[in-house]
């Protein structure tokens, strides 16, 4: 009988049996092929895993609080430089929450809309920390420019990092800001999408 290993699926996080002799293997929950070099080994360290979670919630809010104003870097010169520069900024973090949420891969769902509603209430957090906060006539376009930076900066690079759970992340963290914000809202695309749109001169980012 063929000996099996546990590993973690890059695709959709979840554990998965996998024949020690097959050198590739489709993820029986999402049919992704895979590699043994692309399988992400189980994490079970619960001192590990502790540590991700305090980085993750200690960092996600610098993906604001780190970046202001990155949205009038929006044009064609500036865009790729500065995108990648915020993607190498932040992935720490993300990077950190996803370890934590494949380390319990029977809570992914709940530990992801966790961490969805925990960086909103960072972004939100960074918009009362601002001074333009104060005033209710400058509230409103704080608001619509710090969601330049979520729709142009922040949920691209989500997407674009190499972490198993950045679609559906990205995901939850759109469905909670348009429920509680459903008049200022964006489209989430991605750093493909938005680059293209610099060549065809159109975007759907509203």
């Amino acid at each position: 009988m063929a000996e099996m290993k546990e590993y973690i699926c890059k695709s959709c996080g979840k554990a998965i049996e996998v024949p020690e002799e097959l050198e590739t293997f489709s993820c029986v929950y999402c049919g992704c092929t895979m590699t043994k070099a692309e399988f992400l080994p189980p994490v079970k360290d619960p001192a590990q895993l502790q540590e991700d979670l305090d980085f993750a919630q200690a960092h996600l809010g610098d993906c604001f609080r780190n970046y202001p104003d990155y949205f009038k870097h929006f044009n064609r010169k500036e865009y790729e430089d500065f995108f990648f520069h915020y993607c190498h900024g932040c992935a720490p973090a993300f990077q950190a929450m996803d370890r934590y949420i494949l380390g319990y891969p029977q809570r992914r769902e709940e530990l992801i809309s966790r961490f969805a509603r925990q960086l909103l209430e960072q972004w939100e957090r960074c918009n009362e920390e601002n001074k333009r906060f104060r005033w209710k006539s400058r509230r409103k376009r704080l608001e619509f420019d710090n969601k330049l930076t979520l729709a142009w900066f922040t949920v691209p690079a989500i997407q674009h990092m190499d972490i198993s759970c950045g679609k559906e992340f990205v995901t939850e963290f759109h469905r909670q800001y348009m429920e509680k914000y459903p008049d200022n809202a964006f489209y989430p695309g991605t750093y493909e999408e938005i680059s293209a749109g610099f060549r065809k001169k159109r975007f759907r980012l509203f």
